[in-house]
Parts: structure tokens; sequence; C-alpha cells
């Protein structure tokens, strides 16, 4: 009997001590903005982003305030579940969603944790249960990191530190959030000079050699101009790194699934050797899976909305795994509504119109095969909601357009050009016809006159068409291009470089007067004053319905846009178009509508054929599930599927929802 109390006395002891070998640094910047992060590339922060996990499309709460994005983070649960709301922490339940630090007191007294804090509310509202503490004042983040280095370097036994970089926050709200803004780029550098003083701290404690370290940098939200708060993507959309002992780098790899803000509550309790099952947390312990294609599967990630938790809020626009939101979307039980199909598991569900997007990568091996995107869709009963499914390939088949000096609109997709003759509302006859004849000096491109991927009409007789890296200046009079061209976009258009890839291979231009332009690549849009010959400022912003009201549906940008008038602009994605009024700033159709012979009479090069899903006839918006189907053959060229479910809510009650969504290529 001895014996045995002996033996089990050294197991504990081993497992307490392989258990103590995983160590955490928990390391939160208030106020981390993606593109800052990525247009400024600190040297800490980035290297340690490339030997790990860096995610960009994690969501914060949709009220993107400090004080629920940091209730998300440190408890695992989204703010339906943890109740905090505002930076008073009015509602909070911390009873039923403890704090990181608390829950892993719960289940192992014996791990050493620590916290260092300069906000007052992340230790006065949490009460988290640490056996070290700091609370210093706000303003004294060198302090701060002074103490939690001198932890890391001094106690050994030291397991768990959360520590926090207070001055970013305040640098954006005084002056704003971007780093072109000299006090928010000095007070990020901070940041990443104080995670590499920790990160110094770690390697040199004396036993690093036995320790495994999973490093996380975590930020509560983003924020635009100087404020922060409202549900849209420059104040929500996250930067989110983990890194460490025995994590692969994974860089260049496309992860479908991404870590969130949930995510990172069990990833640190698993790495603990702790348990997650139970504690009713949003997230999972992280385990990225890079994508890899293959025939015959469903290539979407989460298609079925049971990656995640449920919701029964509908007040509330929760993250969803996997998916790009524009607009309002959550994911809900079905049957845990009247309004919504009696079936038990997690579905879709369109709280406003908008749409989930998902960009599937594909390698050449794809092209001329058929690919098959089906699910099951429906709608509340009595309602007028819709939902459907579409499908764009994209690839090195750019589309642009520009309105000529005669008021038609000439639409260029590869080395052909078509005009529009709005007199008569048909492509004038003789069309297409080459590039290279229509504007023969855009031969000076490299590559010739092709593949031109954004143009603008600047209405003192000069075209602009943008091209790769380089743009060209077209005198539209005497058809031909200024002398001295093509030139460099990065040189001659000072602002653009603030896009995420730079400037370079832009989307579409709008000319809306002879100053105003906008720029468009991916998700993003810059407004430029042409006179000025400057990006304004706080720009790059997000394509939302908050500044591009109706283009909630595309929230991964626009591939052409032109200006009819001094009133009207068409804006193009794939094979659909909305007519957007510049006189009000809004769609004149909610709805995209297809780029056809019917509605561009006589298109035929600039059309691109993969559409969607009919529309749910009024009989099939019954409350039931209804299969719908897009099939055809993936084009040559292709470089990737952009698959959307498409949410119509046309304000009556009930909801429009959807199921079992799948892509594959066969």
């Amino acid at each position: 009997m001895a014996r045995l109390l002996v033996l089990l006395v050294l197991l504990c002891l081993s497992s307490m001590t392989q258990a103590g070998a995983n160590k955490v640094l928990l390391f939160g910047i208030d106020g981390l903005k993606v593109d800052a992060l990525n247009a400024l590339a600190p040297p800490n922060l980035m290297a340690l982003a490339r030997q790990g996990i860096y995610s960009t499309q994690s969501l914060a709460p949709d009220i993107s305030l400090s004080g629920p994005g940091w209730a998300t983070l440190l408890t695992g649960v989204e703010r339906d579940k943890h109740g905090v709301v505002d930076n008073e922490f009015g509602g909070r339940n911390f009873v039923y969603a403890p704090h990181l630090l608390t829950l892993i007191k719960r289940q192992n007294p014996q791990l050493m944790t620590a916290y260092a804090y300069n906000w007052g509310p992340l230790y006065k509202k949490f009460q988290p249960e640490a056996d070290l503490s700091y609370s210093g004042p706000p303003e004294d983040d060198a302090g701060l990191m002074n103490q939690a280095a001198q932890w890391l370097q001094q106690r050994d036994d030291l397991d768990v530190l959360s520590t926090y970089f207070y001055n970013l926050d305040e640098a954006g709200h005084r002056f704003g959030f971007n780093a072109t803004i000299p006090q928010y780029r000095d007070q990020l550098l901070k940041a990443d000079a104080a995670l590499g003083q920790l990160l110094a701290a770690i390697n040199a404690r004396p036993n690093r050699a036995k320790e495994r370290w999973l490093i996380m940098v975590v930020t509560d939200h983003g924020g635009s101009g100087t404020q922060h708060g409202e549900n849209r993507p420059e104040h929500r959309r996250v930067p989110l790194i983990m890194a460490g002992d025995g994590i692969a780098a994974q860089s260049k790899a496309f992860i479908p699934l991404a870590l969130r803000q949930v995510d990172i509550v069990p990833t640190i309790l698993a790495h603990l050797g702790l348990q997650t099952q139970g504690l009713d947390l949003d997230g999972k312990p992280y385990q990225p899976q890079a994508y890899a294609f293959q025939t015959g599967v469903n290539l979407l990630a989460n298609p079925d909305a049971e990656y995640g938790s449920a919701y029964t809020d509908p007040n509330y626009d929760p993250d969803i795994p996997g998916w790009h939101k524009g607009g309002r979307q959550t994911v809900m039980s079905a049957g845990v509504r009247s309004a919504l199909p009696a079936r038990g598991r997690n579905i879709f569900v369109g709280l406003g119109t908008g749409s989930l997007t998902q960009v599937i990568p594909l390698p050449p091996e794809a092209a001329g095969r058929n690919f098959q995107l089906q699910a099951q869709l429906g709608a509340s009963a009595y309602s007028k909601h819709d939902v459907q499914l579409h499908v764009r390939f994209r690839g090195p088949f750019p589309r642009a357009a520009v309105q000529g000096v005669d008021g038609a609109c000439y639409f260029l997709r590869g080395d052909r050009v078509e005009r529009f003759d709005y007199q008569t509302d048909r492509v004038s006859s003789g069309y297409p016809r080459l590039i290279a004849e229509q504007w023969p000096d855009l031969a000076r491109f490299q590559g010739g006159a092709r593949d031109i991927e954004a143009a603008f009409n600047a209405g003192n007789g000069k075209a602009y068409f943008f091209k790769g890296s380089q743009f060209l200046r077209y005198d539209l009079e005497s058809n031909k291009a200024d002398s001295g061209y093509p030139q460099s976009i990065a040189a001659a258009w000072p602002g653009l470089e603030r896009f995420r890839r730079g400037a370079r291979d832009l989307d579409a231009a709008l000319a809306v007067s002879e100053q105003e332009i906008y720029f468009f690549q991916g998700s993003q849009f810059i407004r430029y004053d042409l006179k000025a010959g400057r990006a304004a400022a706080d720009y790059p912003l997000e394509i939302s319905d908050l500044t591009w009201p109706g283009l909630a549906v595309w929230p991964l940008g626009i591939d052409a846009a032109v200006r009819r008038d001094s009133e009207t602009a068409y804006l193009f994605n794939g094979h659909e178009y909305i007519r957007f009024s510049l006189k009000r700033h809004e769609a004149d159709n909610r709805v995209p509508r297809a780029v056809n012979n019917s509605s561009w009479t006589g298109i035929q090069n600039f059309n691109q054929s993969f559409g969607g899903s009919a529309p749910l006839s009024s009989s099939e918006r019954n409350g039931q599930w209804h299969m719908r189907r897009v099939q055809g053959q993936v084009p040559v060229g292709a470089v990737a599927a952009e698959v959307e479910l498409r949410f119509l809510h046309e304000g009556s009650g009930g909801f429009p929802f959807a199921d079992a969504l799948e892509f594959r290529v066969d």
C-alpha cells in the first residue's frame, strides 16, 4: 500500500512537472489595427507572425469597444454570453464567463499565474485570480513592461503571464488609427519594442531549453479616424498572432478557418493540459489546417455552420468562422424560433441584406472540370425574404470600364473592348474590337494593349489606364498617350501604397467628378483628390453598407466601375452590376442585376457567364428547405472561386436561412 501511494505521488509530480513545462505569454495591445500593422511591419511583431500563425480575418464583437473586445478575448465567449456591451462593463456575467486566469486556477491551482494591466477595468471588473499582479498607471506602459520582463526573468516558476499595452489606443483616439499618423506609428513601434523586451526575457530564462512557450498577441478592436465602437469592418477586423515552440510557420499557407478572438482562451487551456469541455466556450483549441485542393469533395470551410456556436439573440451580429461577412448574419439552432425550420442543427440566418462569402483557391488542373455549388435554402413562411447562391471565378482576366468623350461607356476585358451607346442602349456595331485598335498607345504597357485593370475619364480630355504597377495617361482627343508614360503608380499617386497589396493591381477606379476619384483594391477603397494629388486622410476604408450603401453583398470588392453622368455610376462584380446614385451615394437597386444581353444589349466579351441560383418563389417561402444548385465548368485561368451565400432581408417577419452548402470540382 505504501509503495502504491509513493507511486501515485510520483505520477502526480511527473504530471505537474510536465504541465509546468508548458508556458504562456498573452500580450494584449489595445487598438491594434490590421492595416497599420501590415503597413508599418514592426520587426518583432512581424517576425513572430512569420514564425507561426498570423490571422487577419477575426472580427471583434459588433459593439467594437474595449469592454466587449477584452471580455471576448479573456473569457472565450462572445458578448451574448459575457454580457459586456460597453466600457463600464454593465451587464457583465463573469460568474458564468470567468477570466482566463480564473479558469486556470480553478483547474490547476499549482500553476503560477500573473497579470500586468494598466487599464482599470481589466483588473477591477474581471477580478482575475492570479498569484502575481501589477496595476500601474495607464500612461506608464514602460513601467508595466519592466515589471512583466522582471517576472519572466526572475520567476522560474511562472507559468502564465497576461500583459497589456495601453497607449496605442490612446494615440488612436487623440490623433487617428492609421500608420500614417506619427503618434499612432510611434506607439505601435513602442508596443513592438515591448514585445521584443518580453521575448528576450523569455529567452534569458535559466530553464528556457526545457520550456515550451505559447506566445499569443491579441487586440480588442481596430478603428477609423479617431473612433471605434461601430459594427463596421474597420472597427471589427483585428490581427491575432500565435507562435511558439512546436508551432509550425504558416505564413504562406492558406488556412480556411482563421484564428479567432474566442479561440484564444481554449487554445491556452489546451496548451496547459487543462480541460475545455464543459466550459461552454464559443471557441476551440486552435489547430491550423492548411487548405489542399481535392476533386470530388466539399471544398468549403464550415459549410454547415457547425464550426462554432449558435446564437439566440437576433440583435447580435457575431463572427462566423470561415466566412467573410457583408452585412448582418448569424448562426442559430434550427427550431430555436418558430420562424425557422425544425431541424436540430445549426443553420445560417440572414439578419439583413448582405452576404457570406468564401474564397477557394484553385490550381491549374481545375480548369475545364465540372463544378457544382449547392445548398439547402429557405425563408420563413409568409415572408418576402430570399436567399441565393452565387459563384465568381477570379483569375488573370481583369476587366475595366471607362467613360468616353462621346458619353459612351467602353468595357475592356483581355485584349478586347466594347462600346456601349447609352442613346441606343446597346453595344455599337463593329464591336468588340481590339483594344490596340481603339487606343493604340496602350501597347506601351508591358504585355501590350490588354488586361487593363482599372480606368477612368478625368473629364478634362484625359483618361487614365492602370495595369499592374503602372499607369498611362491618355489624351482622348488626339488618341495618343502623353509622352513619358507609362509611369509608376506608387511614384505618381501618393497614398495608394496604403492598400494591402500596395500601389498596384487595382480592381477599379471611379471618377465621381473632375476632382474626386475612388480607387478600389479588394475589400478596400481610397478617396483621392486629383487636383491636390493626394489620397484623403484616414483611408483606406472597407466596403460596407456604411461606406457604400447597397454594396454589402460584395464585401470582397468589385472588379470594374464607370460613371455614366454626374448622377449615376455602374459598379460591376463578376456576372452582376449595381447602379449607384452619386447624388445620394447609395445603390439604386438593393439587389445586384445580371450582366447579360437583356440588361446590356449586345454585350459579349465583357460578360461573365457564371451566375447564381434562381430566387425562391412565393410558394417556396414556406419555412421549409429547398435544394438549389449552380453548375458549370471552371474557366481556364481561374485561380480562385468566390462562393457567395446571399441573404435578401425584406423587412417582414422571420428570416432567410441556409444550410448544407457544398462546392466541389469533379
